[in-house]
């Protein structure tokens, strides 16, 4: 049986992934609000990034964050897209 060990990924790196994708955001923010819902290349992107499993633990390919960098996470997002901050935060939850 092989054992595969990944090394955890760091609360910068989870803020980076997220930074990462704010620019697609903002760009998608007309198009989110005018159709009531986060379209599909934002949510493509976000899961993408890893961003919806940042809670979970490390096991499960999981950042495992702590409340600080949750809502350093959140506030990445929201800032870029409120209802895209509102909707990972829901997720992540």
């Amino acid at each position: 049986m092989n054992t595969v060990i990944e090394l955890p990924r760091t609360t910068g790196d989870v803020l980076e992934r997220a930074r990462s994708v704010t620019g697609l955001l903002a760009e998608a923010a007309p198009r989110i609000e005018a159709n009531n819902g986060l379209t599909g290349d934002a949510v493509e992107a976000m899961h993408a990034a890893g961003l919806f499993r940042a809670t979970m633990p490390a096991f499960l390919g999981g950042d495992r964050i702590d409340l600080r960098t949750h809502a350093q996470l959140i506030e990445t997002i929201a800032a870029a897209d409120a209802s895209a901050g509102w909707c990972l935060s829901q997720g992540l939850g």
